[in-house]
This record gives structure tokens, C-alpha cells and sequence, in this order.
């Protein structure tokens, strides 16, 4: 490990190794395993088509909303419910940055996610707070196809 990889990066990808030898059945062997890949797709980009005139916008109405509002008076009972309209335009623009991050999630993600084929089931772990693994048992898993997703060009 370079000097310039942070700490947290190796023991996490050491506890989902960890965590995958607790979780294997006895006898269950590991025919291969591999961890999520940070990388970032032209395609995960899409969204931005629809995200970005959604801020835009939830930003335009908090604004009016809010400068509608500051020349109100706002100390009655009605004042409590014209602020619902600029709070509903935060939690909008919310919405939209949220919409936005949604295509950084392979990255946030790498070394926490491992995928594994054993000679039993098919397991994928996830680790966050807890690990969540996600095991399909061989039989049920019908037809596996493999392969890398289609090469985007930029």
C-alpha cells in the first residue's frame, strides 16, 4: 500500500474478506471473488438530463417563495403556513442534489462491496454499519451469464 491510499481503505476491504470467511458454510470453497469497481460510466450521467432542471427549478420556487414571503407578515397563525411553501423547496433541492450524488455511488462504495461464486450459492456482501450479505443458493439461480458492461465512448 502507497503512502498516498488512506488507512481506512485497506482495513475496510479487510473486514468484507473477513467477513466473507465468516459467512461461508463448512466445506463451502471459494471459486472466485471480486470487489466492486470504482468506475464511473458515461451512461450513470443520463440522470443529469432530468436532475439538473429539477434543482434549477426547486432553487427558482425557494427564491420567489422565500421573497414572497420576507415582505409578509408572517407573526400570526397564516405566517406559520407561508413558510411551508420555501421549506418545501428545500427539501426539493435536496431531492436533486440527491439525484445528482446517485452517480458518485460506485466510487462511495468501492473496497465495501465484494461479490463471490462458491461451489454452493452466489454471494454478494455489503458492508456499511453491518455487513448485509446477499446470498442466492445455486440451485435457485437459473442461467449466470458474466461479462463487463459495454464500453462507453466519450
Amino acid at each position: 500500500m502507497d503512502e498516498r491510499t488512506p488507512q481506512y481503505t485497506a482495513s475496510r476491504r479487510y473486514r468484507v474478506e473477513l467477513a466473507l470467511s465468516h459467512e461461508l458454510h463448512e466445506g463451502e470453497i471459494v471459486l472466485w471473488r471480486g470487489m466492486q469497481t470504482a468506475a464511473l460510466h458515461a451512461s450513470y450521467f443520463l440522470i443529469y438530463l432530468f436532475a439538473i432542471p429539477w434543482t434549477a427549478f426547486a432553487m427558482f420556487w425557494t427564491v420567489l417563495a422565500w421573497a414572497g414571503i420576507s415582505s409578509m407578515d408572517t407573526s400570526g397563525a397564516d405566517g406559520i403556513f407561508a413558510w411551508a411553501f420555501p421549506l418545501s423547496g428545500l427539501s426539493s433541492i435536496a431531492v436533486g442534489v440527491g439525484m445528482m450524488a446517485t452517480t458518485f455511488l460506485p466510487w462511495w462504495e468501492r473496497d465495501t462491496v465484494m461479490f463471490a461464486i462458491t461451489n454452493q450459492r452466489v454471494l454478494k456482501l455489503r458492508l456499511g454499519r453491518v455487513l448485509t450479505p446477499n446470498p442466492v443458493p445455486r440451485n435457485s439461480s437459473g442461467r449466470l451469464t458474466a461479462g463487463e458492461p459495454p464500453a462507453m465512448d466519450a
